[in-house]
């Protein structure tokens, strides 16, 4: 794998056939990773970079929070639907912490609708609402820059149906 998706999460996952592969992806540091999630509210600004430090929440070994000792972590985030109670975010990871997405939204009062461990309201999906929707790399042997998109799941998008037409 050139890179990793939390449990649940949907859509998009690279993997290398060959590791001399996976470590020119990783090398290149140029794979753009781009996700697609629904939250309760609406974000204040629209858009913008969540700069966050990630911890592990000791003593477990699965939590992680917003710490000062933490490790760098950068969100982008850009709103693309709202209605005030809800919103979808197409959001960018600059870093890839374990659940950063996950604790960022937390973090800022919005965790992701369905995620039961950071707090999200589990009343419409059974899981968290998370899909990796695009992914963008430089191929390591032709060079060529290459965009992979993947529509949002059923359970995702209808809720997203359900919640624009209230």
């Amino acid at each position: 794998p050139c890179h990793r998706l939390d449990r649940n999460t949907t859509g998009l996952l690279l993997i290398a056939k060959r590791p001399e592969i996976q470590y020119q992806i990783a090398k290149q540091n140029t794979l753009i990773r781009a996700y697609l999630a629904l939250i309760e509210g609406r974000l204040s600004p629209a858009e913008g970079i969540i700069n966050a430090p990630i911890a592990r929440a000791l003593p477990s070994i699965i939590l992680r929070h917003v710490a000062p000792d933490g490790k760098p972590a950068r969100t982008h985030y850009e709103t693309v639907w709202t209605d005030g109670k809800y919103t979808l975010l197409r959001l960018r990871l600059e870093t890839g912490r374990t659940h950063q997405i996950r604790v960022h939204l937390a973090h800022i009062g919005h965790p992701l609708l369905g995620d039961d461990l950071y707090g999200g309201n589990t009343a419409l999906i059974a899981r968290h609402a998370l899909h990796s929707a695009q992914l963008t790399l430089t191929h390591p042997c032709t060079r060529e820059r290459l965009t992979v998109t993947a529509t949002l799941p059923e359970d995702m998008a209808e809720m997203l149906k359900h919640i624009s037409t209230r």
